[in-house]
């Protein structure tokens, strides 16, 4: 990358090469000195851009972020998948601990919601959604029937 690209990439926000370095330094991290102050640095960078990704949160590899951080909220509890994409707006939060755990190749759609115990592989999430409402525990399998995703 060049000088130009990298500068024009860090002043518009989405600098998310230095920002998965660090990530993953962190999760490689033995020394708690180190991780404490890595989880600070990236904390600072997330919230420069409106977005929140908690220091317990898994990632399987990086995701493919098309807006960057912008506002992005995701749990210290949650899992992310390997190949996935999150579009801006999004929140993932827990409830009593429990927090989504999103499998490989999912697509969240700008505006998602995932709110509680949901696990999904292969997911879409709409961003606008069915005639018969929001996902729920009762119709999420639905959903993702209809959908033809699993």
């Amino acid at each position: 990358m060049s000088i130009r690209e990298s500068l024009t990439d860090y002043s518009k926000g989405d600098f998310m090469e230095f920002y998965w370095t660090m990530f993953w330094c962190r999760e490689r991290s033995g020394s708690k000195a180190a991780r404490d102050i890595l989880t600070f640095v990236l904390n600072r960078m997330a919230h420069w851009h409106g977005g929140y990704i908690g220091s317990g949160a898994k990632f399987e590899d990086e995701p493919f972020l098309p807006h960057g951080l912008h506002g992005i909220y995701i749990s210290r509890y949650a899992s992310v998948g390997a190949n996935c994409c999150i579009y801006q707006n999004i929140t993932g939060v827990e409830v009593d601990g429990k927090a989504p755990r999103i499998g490989d190749h999912c697509l969240i759609g700008a505006g998602a919601v995932l709110v509680g115990d949901i696990t999904s592989e292969n997911l879409t999430v709409p961003t606008q959604l069915p005639r018969w409402g929001p996902p729920t525990r009762s119709n999420s399998t639905a959903l993702c029937q209809r959908t033809g995703t699993r």
